[in-house]
């Protein structure tokens, strides 16, 4: 998962990796810094074989 802002990468980045259990996961190391009108969304990109990721819900928590 990779927050993007206007359409370019930031470094906020997800890995979870195949063996891991169902669960949240979160990047606390990065920041993506962005002003009012910004357009914020996730990519998300399945590397494994088969359909064995289930996106259910993003969350994202911001400060003004």
């Amino acid at each position: 998962l990779t927050l993007r802002k206007n359409g370019a990468d930031c470094n906020v980045v997800i890995t979870i990796a195949a063996s891991s259990a169902a669960g949240s996961y979160s990047d606390t190391a990065h920041t993506c810094t962005y002003v009012a009108g910004d357009l914020l969304n996730w990519k998300v990109v399945n590397s494994a074989t088969g359909t064995s990721t289930n996106v259910m819900f993003i969350n994202s928590n911001s400060t003004p």
